[in-house]
């Protein structure tokens, strides 16, 4: 999901882009956005309703902790 987000997009493009249902990724839009993963960046019309543009925060993410291998690449480019 964060490497799709390297640019601005819905939760539908990103649906689209993943190739899962919108509705399965409300829930981990919303825990990135807690951890501060991920920002809001601008609403647009969709038809009658607005739809919610999401960006990386960040350029590159490095994960560590016990589920990360040692001496593992834990750690993403995202744009």
């Amino acid at each position: 999901m964060l490497t799709q987000l390297g640019r601005p997009a819905s939760v539908k493009e990103l649906a689209d882009a993943l190739d899962v249902p919108t509705s399965r990724l409300y829930h981990h839009v919303k825990r990135l956005l807690e951890a501060g993963l991920i920002e809001a960046v601008a609403d647009r019309p969709a038809g009658s309703n607005t739809e919610r543009l999401y960006r990386v925060t960040a350029r590159r993410i490095e994960v560590a902790g016990p589920g990360t291998a040692p001496g593992a690449d834990a750690a993403v480019d995202v744009f």
